[in-house]
C-alpha cells in the first residue's frame, strides 16, 4: 500500500491483493447480515392462521361440516363405483337380452344361455336399483352441506382476511426492525468512512468494504419488501427509489470518484496527459491537446513533469 500526499480520498491506493481481500470482506459482512436479519424474523409475532381460525370458527361447526363433507365425499365415491359396475352390467345384460332373443326367433332351446340371460336382467335390475339409493343418499348429502359450506365460506373469507391484515403488519414490523438494524450500520460506516478519508488512514479500505456491505443490505431491503409492502404502488415505487440511488451514485462517483485532483493524479501515474489523457511518453507538450507536460526543474535544470510535486532527478519541490 502507498499513499500520495498530493491525493484526495482517495490520496491512498491499494494494491490487487488487498482489493480481492475488501471484496472478500464485503461478502462476508453480507452473509453475516443476512444471518442477523433472519434471526430478526423472531422479534415480531407471525400471524398464526389456525388461532384466527379456532377464534371466529367453532370446534363443533367445524367437526359437523367435515363430517357432512365427509358423507357427500362417501356419497360420491359409492355413486361412482355404482355407475361403472352398472355400465359394466347393462353391457352384458344387453348382450344377454339379444342372444336370448336370437334363440327364441330361431326355436332353440339352451337352458345354460336362458339362465345367464335371467341372471344378467336380475344383476342390472338390483345394480339400477341401488344406484337410485345411491344418487338420492349423494343428493341428501348435499343438501345437507349446501348452507354449511356456504357459512363455512364466509367465515374462510373473513379468518382470510383477518390474517392477511396481521400478515401485513408482521411485514411492516420486520421491515422497521430490519431498517433500524440496516440504517445504523449503513450511517455507522459512512462515518468511518468519512473519518478514515479526512484522515488519509492507510485503513480505509476496512471502511470502504463496510460501506459496501452496508449499501448492499439496504438494497436488499428495498427490493425484497418493494413489492411485498408497496405491490399496489409497486411501478412507482421503484421508479422514484431506482432513480434517487442512480442519482445518488452518479453524485458519489463524481464528487470521490472523477473529481479533477483524482483524475490528474491517475494520469500522471499512469503516463498520460493530465489534461486530456492521452499517452504522454516523455513529450514536452501533449500530441492531442497541445498542454505543456514537462518544465525546466529549477534545482538541476532537466526537464520534470509539469503537475509533479517533486523533480525525479533532484527531489527538487
Amino acid at each position: 500500500m502507498r499513499s500520495s500526499n498530493n491525493e484526495d480520498s482517495s490520496g491512498i491506493e491499494f494494491s490487487r491483493a488487498e482489493r480481492i481481500l475488501a471484496l472478500g470482506m464485503v461478502v462476508f459482512l453480507a452473509i453475516g447480515g443476512a444471518w442477523v436479519f433472519n434471526h430478526i424474523q423472531r422479534l415480531p409475532t407471525r400471524p398464526d392462521y389456525h388461532a384466527i381460525e379456532q377464534r371466529h370458527i367453532s370446534a363443533e361447526f367445524q367437526s359437523e361440516y367435515w363430517q357432512a363433507q365427509n358423507t357427500l365425499n362417501a356419497a360420491q365415491t359409492a355413486t361412482g363405483r355404482l355407475r361403472e359396475e352398472l355400465s359394466v352390467a347393462a353391457t352384458e345384460y344387453e348382450f344377454r337380452r339379444e342372444e336370448f332373443r336370437v334363440m327364441n326367433e330361431r326355436g332353440i332351446l339352451d337352458a345354460v344361455r336362458e339362465r345367464a340371460y335371467m341372471d344378467a336382467l336380475a344383476k342390472f335390475e338390483r345394480l339400477r336399483g341401488d344406484m337410485g339409493v345411491a344418487l338420492a343418499v349423494e343428493e341428501s348429502a348435499r343438501t345437507r352441506l349446501e348452507p354449511l359450506a356456504s357459512e363455512w365460506k364466509t367465515l374462510q373469507a373473513i379468518v382470510g382476511e383477518e390474517h392477511r391484515r396481521a400478515q401485513l403488519t408482521f411485514e411492516w414490523q420486520l421491515f422497521l426492525f430490519r431498517m433500524l438494524y440496516a440504517v445504523p450500520v449503513f450511517a455507522l460506516a459512512l462515518f468511518v468512512f468519512q473519518r478514515l478519508r479526512r484522515r488519509e488512514s492507510h485503513y480505509l479500505i476496512f471502511a470502504t468494504a463496510l460501506i459496501g456491505a452496508a449499501t448492499l443490505q439496504l438494497l436488499y431491503l428495498v427490493s425484497l419488501y418493494s413489492w411485498h409492502l408497496l405491490r399496489d404502488i409497486a411501478q412507482i415505487a421503484i421508479a422514484i427509489i431506482g432513480t434517487a440511488l442512480c442519482m445518488t451514485g452518479i453524485v458519489m462517483i463524481r464528487r470521490y470518484w472523477l473529481n479533477p485532483e483524482r483524475v490528474l493524479t491517475t494520469r500522471i501515474r499512469r503516463g498520460q496527459c493530465f489534461s486530456c489523457g492521452a499517452p504522454a511518453e516523455n513529450n514536452v507538450y501533449c500530441l492531442a491537446c497541445g498542454e505543456e507536460l514537462q518544465k525546466r526543474c529549477l534545482g538541476c535544470g532537466a526537464n520534470r513533469p509539469v503537475k509533479a510535486a517533486f523533480c525525479p532527478h533532484c527531489r527538487y519541490q
